[in-house]
């Protein structure tokens, strides 16, 4: 074969004209893929951080929730204001169904006036101890002897019972008694609380203001939840007292009562609340498990009043709407007037952004954030669904549905996702724990029927009577 190799000598090749024309081919040539790298990169770019899928016209019909799944039908996210328009505002229009709630038939204003009236004991750090807490216990017993606590036990027995909770959604934090050493002074927004404050001498008691106009549901003040747990730790502890001088009738009184005492947290649109709910019952089905390994045994009428008790625990439902919502809120506080995503900074950028809120429908929002509200809300129908036992295989729904749908997402929209994804697992895997302790106390209530029916227990679970199971 033969090779022709250029003539480096020759005149034509080392002339004047012909090296700065090679040179403009290559400088043409260089230039247009140097063009082509930058639009490529800036496609990627628009891909992975800006574009989003939009959806269909069917997924678009599904995006809004059904709020009343978490209102309970009493308030909308949506706020009327006094020209009439309407405006994204869940906890104005909560607070505006709070005041017209009949105060006969609210527990917070009296409950709040109990604890600043009787703060040392109510608050004591003993409260809440078990008989296996040795000291602590001891202390317990000396606190219920007095006539006063249990005065306030009567009283929150009875204002437990009460149709609502009637608080309001504020923004506050703890306020330090007169004498308190710790100087964390409160600046409270709810005027219950604040009016409990000044009657009972709080030191640096100030309302300030009449609370914020448009209050983010992330900042949402949680001592209603921190006032339910405190409840439910005395009431837990009267009950272990009852028990062990006989009264177990008081002891089953007392766990209905607690148990009952969360529907006031689900009042609240929050999944920390529902996370509160979670803690009271489980801290009754930890007092019930304790009872039923005593040598004293329950009748049967005790026995089936625990178990419709624990068939409560174990029926509780994740209110995926209720997490939804509050979800919804913050995304419409981190889109600017178009509904466009402007900041992912999910942890630290809502505080900044209040009062800015997007008020028009979801329909108006950017496709990329319709698009993040409906795999983030689609996620959650599946963890609300997966907390039952029967429905456990949907597990690998959830993650085959989430490896799916977020390439829809811009990289904005995902890192926003993140967060809030890894926080409704745990609170699924809390809710599927707590179901089985439920369950599993309930067929232990069913072995020692079994035992007082026959007067023998059981040789296995399989022998109890099947009326006795739970269902």
């Amino acid at each position: 074969m033969r090779v022709f190799l250029p003539d480096f000598s020759s005149s034509h090749f080392l002339s004047s004209s012909y090296l700065p024309s090679l040179m403009k081919k290559w400088i043409i040539i260089i230039t247009t893929i140097f063009l082509l790298a930058i639009l490529a990169a800036g496609f990627w770019t628009y891909k992975t951080f800006f574009y989003t899928t939009p959806l269909t016209q069917q997924e678009l019909k599904g995006l809004t929730p059904d709020w009343t799944k978490a209102t309970n039908g009493n308030w909308s996210p949506w706020h009327t204001e006094p020209d009439g328009t309407k405006t994204w505002n869940p906890a104005a229009s909560f607070n505006d169904w709070v005041a017209d709630i009949p105060k006969h038939d609210k527990a917070w204003p009296t409950l709040i006036d109990i604890r600043y009236e009787n703060w040392d004991l109510v608050l004591n750090q003993s409260i809440g101890s078990t008989p296996e807490d040795g000291e602590y216990w001891d202390e317990v017993i000396e606190l219920l002897k007095l006539q006063d606590i249990q005065k306030i036990i009567t009283q929150y027995s009875e204002l437990l019972q009460r149709p609502y909770m009637g608080c309001g959604l504020y923004n506050g934090t703890w306020t330090r008694m007169a004498g308190d050493p710790v100087s964390t002074t409160r600046k409270t927004r709810d005027p219950d609380e604040f009016a409990a404050m000044k009657q009972h001498g709080v030191d640096s008691a100030e309302l300030v203001g009449n609370g914020v106009a448009n209050l983010d549901l992330r900042s949402v003040d949680l001592s209603p939840a921190g006032m339910l747990r405190s409840i439910a730790n005395l009431l837990t502890s009267d009950a272990y007292y009852e028990f062990l001088n006989g009264n177990q009738d008081r002891f089953v009184e007392l766990q209905d009562i607690i148990s009952m005492s969360t529907r006031f947290s689900d009042e609240f649109p929050s999944y920390l609340y529902q996370l509160a709910s979670l803690s009271i019952e489980g801290q009754s089905n930890g007092s019930i498990h304790w009872a039923l390994n005593q040598s004293t045994k329950f009748n049967e009428a005790q026995l089936v009043n625990l178990d419709k008790i624990l068939a409560r625990h174990e029926n509780r439902s994740l209110l995926w709407e209720g997490e939804s919502l509050e979800f919804h809120d913050t995304v419409r506080r981190l889109v600017n007037s178009n509904g466009k995503l402007i900041s992912h900074d999910y942890e630290n950028r809502v505080g900044d952004l209040i009062g800015k809120q997007f008020n028009g429908t979801d329909l108006e929002l950017d496709p990329s954030v319709q698009s993040l509200i409906m795999v983030h809300d689609s996620k959650q129908k599946l963890l609300s669904l997966s907390i039952s036992p029967s429905e456990q295989d949907l597990t690998d729904e959830i993650n085959v549905f989430v490896n799916r749908e977020r390439p829809l997402l811009n990289r904005r929209a995902e890192l926003l996702l993140s967060h809030q994804i890894s926080t409704l697992s745990l609170i699924r895997d809390d809710f599927v724990k707590h179901r089985f302790e439920s369950r599993e106390l309930r067929m232990k209530i069913a072995t020692q029927r079994h035992t007082l029916r026959h007067a023998s227990p059981p040789a296995s679970q399989s022998d109890i009577d099947p009326d006795l199971l739970p269902n």
